[in-house]
């Protein structure tokens, strides 16, 4: 037998295995169980388990035709490079938290737009549509707030970004933008 046929059959059992362990687990407790109540018409029997729950989040960015995802404990965060051809950015943020916590999502801009013009100060907005998302202005080097919820879920929306000033159109630069979901 060659050594790929072999690894695909020891693969293909591990169900089998699986499927073994649960059905012999529950056998046990069924045994143990009627062996505690055959004893004494008085006996009793107690399980208790432990399940540790830690908070989970992740953050799903699509900005042209790149996607990036971060996951962590009480934060994720990814950094993009943007250019307003790539508008619209779907976003998604998928919480497992707490029913009474809050998570938020926050954006940063980075550093200066490529290629730089030293007269020109880009001011850039937002538009967001989806529950708990906000519109709202960038801020270079300052978090701003982009949406805010309460409890475990999936979170979408959908943002497109623009000049504050009509007059400022330059499909030819490249901001960095910070996404940023916490937990609070």
């Amino acid at each position: 037998m060659k050594k790929q046929e072999k690894t695909n059959r020891i693969q293909g059992n591990g169900w089998k295995r699986a499927l073994g362990a649960a059905v012999s687990l529950y056998m046990c407790t069924g045994f143990w169980i009627s062996f505690l109540e055959a004893g004494s018409a008085e006996a009793s029997a107690s399980v208790s388990m432990a399940v540790e729950f830690k908070e989970r989040l992740i953050l799903r960015v699509r900005t042209g035709a790149e996607v990036h995802e971060a996951a962590g404990m009480n934060q994720a965060g990814v950094t993009t490079q943007f250019r307003m051809e790539d508008n619209p950015v779907q976003i998604e943020v998928f919480s497992r938290i707490g029913n009474t916590q809050a998570i938020q999502l926050q954006v940063t801009q980075f550093g200066e737009p490529h290629p730089i013009q030293a007269d020109e100060d880009d001011e850039i907005a937002w538009n967001a549509s989806g529950e708990g998302f906000f519109d709202g202005i960038l801020r270079k080097s300052q978090p701003q707030i982009m949406g805010t919820w309460i409890g475990p879920g999936k979170h979408e929306g959908t943002v497109f970004f623009r000049y504050l000033n009509p007059d400022q159109q330059k499909p030819d630069k490249t901001y960095t933008i910070r996404y940023s979901v916490i937990a609070l």
